[in-house]
This record gives C-alpha cells, structure tokens and sequence, in this order.
C-alpha cells in the first residue's frame, strides 16, 4: 500500500535520471526502506476495488489494470518475461548502460530484465497499484514513472531504446490519441535509437476468437467474454474475476483498436521511424496472418530521410 511507502530523499546513488522532465512541486519521490527501486507519481490514485459497470467506458485503462491484472494474465510472469526481453536485448543490440524506457511497464517484468542485463531503465505506467508491486518487488536500480503514454515525462532525444510489450496500444477511442502515442516513441528517442513494439495480431485476433472462456485455478474462477464491435474495429473484453467461490466478482473491461500489421508499419514511417523486422511472435518466428503476436524491432532516423 502506498502509505506503507516512506517518503524521503533519495540518495546520489538513486536520485531520478536527469532525463526525466514535468515533473511539479507536489509530486514526491517514493521509495520502500531498502527497496532500491523509486516510484515517482504523476497523476492521482485509482480504486483498485471497484466492480465497475459493463458499459463499454472509453476510459477503461484508467480502472482494468488493478492488483488482480496479474492474476487474471497469470501466465504472463516472470519465466515468460525473462525469456521475452533477453531475445528483445538480442535482436536490439542494446550495450550495458543504454537509457531504456519500458513503456507501460505493469509490476515490472520486463524492466526488471533489462536492468538486470546493464541497462538504465525507466519503466512508466498509469496504474498505481501495478507500479506499487514493481516497487515492492524490484532489487534492481530500475525507476518507476507514473504517467500517460500520450504525454511520456521524459526530454527529447534522450533514449537509447522504447520498450512496448504486450498490447499496450490501441488503448484509445480517437485514433489520434493512438498515433500520438508512437510520436511519443519517437520523440524521446536518440537518432538512431531502437523501438520494440509488441502487439496483438489482428487477423489471428478475429479469425480465433473465443466468445466465452472460464478458469479455475487455486479457487479462484475467471471469466472473459470477448466480442468484436460492429464496425469491426476493436475488440472488446468483459473480465468477470472471483476470488474464491463465496464472492461477487470484480469486473473490468477491456478494449484495443484492431491495428493491422500494415496500420502499424504506416504510422511508424510517418512518426520517423525505419522499420528493421517484423516477426510473428517473441521468439523470432515469421510474420503471417495466422501469426499469434505482432512484434516489431524500428530504427529512430533523422526526420529529413524520413519517407525518403
């Protein structure tokens, strides 16, 4: 919990990266006794309790993401992640110090990974209660940030690397917050600064999806109903999450923009960026349409060899 967390100066050892900018007055640096890790809030608190009603809520990120998200995407962990980011390290060519943001962090996984293998890492989030558990959890030297991906608190060109993992785009309604989001990516990096971006398929997406799923694991049940809108453009999932058999679900929503492959590659191109790979899972196999993942490794350039 947050008041556990005691408020005090951090040391020259662990004082926030000079690349970090925006930050006002009243936000204070946090840090967890012998925690290494830091947490800097931008922004307020969420309820990490809430059963919010099924009413397709545009701003559905600001409550999915609570404690339980790691239960409810339980397979995502700490083997996955480790095997994930040491092939992204790999494929970037990143050397031991290179400034690494981790775009919508989560608790941690990915950064920790990074930090671990020499890199200076900023992980941002806009979930509180999953950047708490990053702190809580990290023996690293890894930072904390949270903060919108539309607006990234960092100084122009300042980053050796961006990392996206797991389909955190697409979050929003107007596509023009989406974009915005990749000439966040672009901004922040050097010129010749690596982009990792990892997202859903969407051909896989429509041609498998599953209406309706139900888990049971250590008592607890998980229910996911999964639709495609109307107009074929997004997907949409109700997550209806019991602790054990005796309680009333905590329910959340989730809802991402059906990119294609060719949408991404365009808006990587107009945002600055060379594409270098495209690949259809987190182990290097070839992009297709049946492809499970959508993951792309770009190259920042200078914008006068842009579209050239």
């Amino acid at each position: 919990l947050v008041l556990m967390l005691r408020v005090q100066e951090p040391s020259s050892a662990h004082r926030v990266p000079s690349l970090i900018h925006g930050v006002q007055p009243h936000q204070r640096l946090l840090s967890a006794g012998v925690i290494k890790s830091q947490l800097l809030f931008i922004g307020q608190t969420q309820n990490s309790e809430k059963c919010l009603p099924m009413n397709h809520e545009p701003k559905w990120y600001e409550s999915a993401f609570t404690a339980d998200y790691v239960q409810v995407y339980s397979h995502r962990n700490d083997t996955a992640a480790h095997r994930e980011a040491t092939w992204v390290i790999a494929q970037m060519r990143l050397d031991r110090g290179s400034k690494v943001l981790d775009l919508c962090c989560g608790n941690g996984r990915h950064s920790q990974v990074l930090d671990k293998a020499g890199m200076s890492v900023v992980g941002l989030d806009l979930s509180l209660p999953l950047l708490q558990e990053a702190v809580h959890r990290d023996l690293t030297r890894a930072f904390y940030l949270r903060g919108d991906m539309r607006n990234i608190p960092i100084q122009t060109a300042k980053l050796d690397a961006v990392t996206s993992f797991f389909t955190s785009f697409g979050y929003f309604q107007n596509d023009d917050d989406n974009v915005a989001v990749i000439r966040e990516m672009s901004r922040v990096l050097k010129t010749g600064g690596r982009l990792f971006f990892d997202f859903l398929n969407a051909p896989h997406v429509i041609a498998n999806l599953v209406a309706e799923s139900r888990d049971e694991s250590d008592g607890a049940l998980l229910i996911q109903k999964r639709r495609i809108t109307p107009d074929g453009k997004r997907v949409e999932k109700d997550i209806f999450f019991h602790k054990d058999k005796k309680s009333e679900p905590l329910c959340y929503q989730e809802s991402v923009r059906l990119f294609t492959a060719d949408d991404i590659h365009s808006f990587l191109d107009e945002a600055g960026f060379h594409v270098d790979a495209t690949y259809g899972s987190l182990s290097g196999d070839p992009y297709t349409n049946e492809s499970t993942r959508l993951a792309i490794f770009a190259t920042s350039i200078p914008h006068d060899q842009n579209n050239s």
